[in-house]
Parts: C-alpha cells; structure tokens; sequence
C-alpha cells in the first residue's frame, strides 16, 4: 500500500468520512513511527521510495499529481489547498514562495520573488480564486491596487473557472504589471509540473 493511500486511510479514520484534507500531513506523520520522519535531500526525488515519503510530507505535492492522474478535480479540492497548489507550481517553477494567511490577507494570496540575471530580485504578487463563476474586473482592479502596494513587478490572477471579457480587456491593457491563468492554463501549468518531477 502506497504512503498516500495510507495517509488517505489515516484521515478517514481520524476525521471520518469528510473529503481527504491533504494540509494535515504533518499531524499524521507525528502519529507514524520515527523511521517515517526523516529529511531528504534533492537527490532522494529521483528514488521512487523517497519520492513517495516526499509526497506525503508535501501534500501539494500529492494533489497535484492527483490532479493530473485524473484522480480528483480541481473543484474538489478547498480554497486552502488551491492557493497552496500555485505555490507548489511557482517553487517548482524556481520562486522563492511565500504564502499568505488565508484570511486577512490584503487582496494578495502568494508572494513569488527570483532574481533574474541581468535584471535583478522581481517580485510577483498572486491571487488565487477558487471558484466557480468567472473572475470580473473588480478582481482585476484589487489585483492592480495590491501589486502597487507591494511595488510588485507584477499582479497575477489564476483562477479555476475562466476570466470575463472586462477582466481580460484589463489584464491586456496593463500587460507589463498585469497577467491571467485561467482554469485551461492551469491545468497545462500543473501538467509541465507533472514532467519536472516524474
């Protein structure tokens, strides 16, 4: 049995029948026993055992895998856990990541720095939604607000669901400060991801 089938077993015990919360990997590792707590090191991802203690020690890591397996969608999973997904991708993706709150956050989920040669530290400020409907300028607009704030390089808003005609008119009219990720272009994100760690 596979550690995340484990962990998936752990939960329903614990919780009951509520949908797997990935975020509580690290309460269940503390009820394993010692040998399962352990540091890897990059070299461990191309071991296919360590691979699979490291998805279970980074539950994004195992959802989006999930994800791409077709195993669950991205309705399924919770508001939390979406904005954790896009962290995942952006460290994947060479951003040093920091992840807000939750709650209280200011209009800015994600903060995603790198140096770029030549250019020097950017510094993207990201909002994740979650949702159904699509996202509407008034997004957009607090997006734009918030990257002035943090004096961002640049806002960048992904969604699950799509971008309105208003939103997307916004986001190219202001494309050197402003960028959009909808639901098709996720899925591709989280698909390249899928090869980098295959």
């Amino acid at each position: 049995m596979s550690r995340t089938t484990d962990y998936i077993i752990w939960h329903e015990n614990k919780y009951g029948s509520q949908p797997t919360d990935f975020s509580k990997a690290n309460e269940y590792l503390q009820d394993q026993e010692p040998e399962s707590k352990q540091a890897y090191a990059v070299r461990d991802l191309v071991n296919q055992d360590s691979k699979s203690e490291i998805i279970t020690v980074s539950p994004s890591v195992a959802i989006l895998l999930a994800l791409q397996e077709k195993k669950i969608n991205l309705e399924d999973v919770h508001w939390r856990t979406f904005e954790e997904i896009v962290a995942e991708l952006l460290i994947g993706d060479g951003y040093d990541v920091t992840l807000t709150r939750g709650t209280k956050d200011g209009g800015v989920d994600i903060l995603a720095e790198r140096i770029v040669p030549r250019i020097g530290p950017i510094l993207s400020v990201w909002q994740a939604k979650k949702q159904k409907k699509g996202v509407g300028i008034e997004c957009v607009r607090e997006l734009a607000d918030t990257r002035n704030e943090f004096k961002a390089s640049k806002g960048v808003i992904v969604t699950s669901s799509y971008l309105t005609n208003g939103a997307l008119k916004r986001i190219e009219r202001d494309k050197y400060i402003l960028e959009g990720c909808d639901k098709p272009q996720l899925l591709s994100w989280i698909s390249n991801y899928k090869s980098k760690t295959a």
